[in-house]
């Protein structure tokens, strides 16, 4: 489904397993942010609870979308796995963050400071001309 040419048409064959990752970001913040509108109003504790999964579904869709640009944008780049690698245990971090009190503000500064790593890297050097 992934590999379907009607609906991307990308030169590199890498880029439609990124785009996976992106749509399966996107599904997985959905349904978590469903869950939490349909049961939220069961108890305060499964409130809290699914407020909690919907933000985890939240981040995990953007460093999802940061993911596949990392891997698409720094195709070329010798920086690519440190970046993609960057990626993944900064959302493992948060992730296992979140369980905490500090956790929601902590996660959201440490991935504002890592997306913002990212992407000027990318604005300022790999972005080119070319």
């Amino acid at each position: 489904m992934s590999h379907d040419r009607k609906n991307y048409d990308f030169i590199n064959h890498k880029d439609y397993e990124y785009m996976f990752i992106a749509t399966l970001g996107i599904a997985i913040s959905l349904t978590m942010s469903t869950t939490y509108l349909i049961f939220y109003s069961q108890s305060q504790k499964l409130h809290d609870n699914l407020e909690t999964a919907d933000y985890m579904g939240k981040v995990g869709m953007f460093f999802g979308f940061t993911f596949a640009f990392v891997g698409s944008a720094y195709s070329t780049s010798h920086l690519e796995f440190a970046f993609m690698f960057l990626v993944i245990c900064v959302l493992a971090i948060n992730l296992v963050i979140l369980q905490y009190d500090f956790g929601r503000l902590a996660s959201f500064w440490i991935t504002i400071a890592v997306f913002a790593v990212i992407y000027l890297y990318d604005f300022w050097v790999t972005a080119n001309s070319k």
